[in-house]
């Protein structure tokens, strides 16, 4: 993923998801909605779906994981699990 690509995604995620407002993985009706909200402005930033799967794999799967892995203390994500990437 381009680094521009991965701030873009670190940036979209602490905006769009909160954990905390859906805490159960597998609301994959609600991933694939923000999955199209984070590709459109994306792509008004000037980047590709390409750019963002390149090593997260599929959009809404990210999202999804995210949904349900809350923050640390401190605001940061954990790691992506083996699963999500590629």
């Amino acid at each position: 993923m381009s680094e521009r690509g991965a701030d873009f995604l670190i940036d979209w995620a602490e905006r769009n998801i909160n954990p905390d407002d859906h805490p159960v993985r597998g609301d994959r009706a609600l991933a694939e909605i923000k999955a199209q909200k984070c590709l459109a402005e994306a792509e008004a930033a000037g980047l590709t779906r390409h750019d963002l799967e390149a090593e997260v794999g599929p959009l809404a799967e990210f999202i999804n994981v995210r949904m349900s892995s809350p923050p640390d203390p401190e605001g940061r994500w954990a790691e992506e699990s083996p699963e999500t990437v590629h």
